[in-house]
């Protein structure tokens, strides 16, 4: 009898790993990167719920999500690739704010505020802040281009440098990177003098090290004061058009080497639950084969 309750734990217990990511894989959630927005429209990369809901668009105030300016109907189950149409068009880079709704009211209507309320998983809202950016419209493009401009991607980093992919200026400069405070650029973490003309592939050293999925903003100042050195307010901000020359991305910081325990693949549910049963029934025989024999 003893063999058989050891059995019966140990297959407990390999059902649960088992199952688990499974499981998980249901669980409420949504995935959305920073992105350049065009026709007025941003893409929401991955939204995992159990139901039909809503995936809605909320532009930032004071660091959390403030006026919805958008939303668009899901299914039941994993959506990938959802576009969501915004009512208002965004002047300049801008953090908005994809939230999960249900739709507990009248199915395919958006009613809130009213029963669809935004999904929570325990006492957190499930929602992702993303920075949108406005494309340039084909001749304001190569209008741009040929005045002050900075250009840097999302970039997979050690936590302590960054990458400007390019920046041009007619004259002695400086790449500033700040972080972001409330959706904006906050404390300068970092600088480097760049020459006149266009420069490719600036790298800048960090005074501290950022965190995974940290927001960041590149951006271009004049060398005003002492040459090959950032003075604060002194070497203000160049400006187009009144606005600054500003970039926002998203660093990632690569981990520690580890060992690999596993595959971000999952196996399909049903084939785990028929594999599941199939155990079960395995036991079970084996059981009641032990009870005879006693």
């Amino acid at each position: 009898m003893k063999r058989t309750v050891s059995l019966v734990l140990a297959v407990v217990l390999m059902l649960s790993v088992t199952l688990a990511p499974v499981l998980a894989q249901m669980e409420p959630s949504v995935d959305v990167q920073d992105q350049e927005v065009k026709d007025n429209t941003v893409v929401v990369a991955k939204v995992v719920y159990d139901q039909a809901g809503w995936i809605v668009i909320h532009k930032d105030q004071d660091g959390k999500p403030g006026p919805v300016i958008g939303w668009a109907a899901i299914q039941a189950g994993e959506n990938t690739n959802v576009e969501v149409m915004l009512q208002e068009e965004l002047m300049g880079a801008t953090t908005l704010w994809a939230m999960l709704h249900t739709d507990a009211g009248t199915a395919g209507e958006y009613e809130f505020p009213g029963d669809d309320t935004p999904v929570k998983v325990g006492d957190q809202i499930v929602m992702a802040s993303f920075m949108a950016t406005p494309a340039m419209q084909e001749g304001m493009q190569e209008e741009q281009m040929a005045g002050p401009y900075i250009k840097v991607s999302d970039q997979t980093t050690d936590g302590t440098k960054v990458v400007v992919d390019e920046v041009s200026y007619d004259q002695a400069g400086l790449v500033v990177i700040h972080k972001e405070a409330d959706g904006k650029p906050g404390p300068v973490i970092g600088w480097t003098a760049i020459q006149p003309g266009t420069s490719t592939n600036v790298e800048v050293s960090l005074s501290e090290t950022v965190a995974d999925g940290q927001k960041l903003f590149a951006i271009l100042h004049a060398d005003a004061g002492t040459v090959g050195q950032f003075e604060g307010d002194q070497d203000a901000a160049v400006k187009v058009d009144d606005k600054p020359v500003v970039q926002a991305f998203t660093v990632s910081v690569a981990p520690a080497t580890l060992p690999v325990t596993g595959s971000d693949s999952a196996m399909p549910f049903w084939p785990m639950v028929l594999l599941a049963a199939g155990a079960l029934l395995v036991l079970g025989g084996l059981a009641y084969r032990l009870r005879l024999q006693g």
